[in-house]
């Protein structure tokens, strides 16, 4: 199971979360708190997970912030040109 935003997000943007010890994609779902990465074996809490992903977070949040002008600047003028 990966776990992955893909399926909600916007303009064809993705983040995956990866396994800070072998930037493994993969985990199973070990209880409701604790995951296992697949590629090294290594169990931690979703909280453990996305505090080690907080850097990739954040420029993930700067690409989705960069995409999200981008295409309201094209649709804006796709509508000057449509006037």
């Amino acid at each position: 199971m990966k776990i992955d935003t893909g399926d909600a997000l916007p303009l064809g943007l993705k983040f995956t979360w990866i396994c800070s010890r072998c930037e493994g994609e993969d985990f199973e779902q070990v209880d409701n708190t604790t995951f296992k990465c697949l590629s090294c074996g290594r169990f931690f809490t979703m909280d453990v997970l996305m505090d080690e992903n907080r850097k990739r977070e954040k420029e993930y949040l700067e690409e989705f912030r960069e995409a999200f002008r981008a295409a309201l600047k094209r649709r804006l003028e796709e509508r000057k040109k449509d006037k």
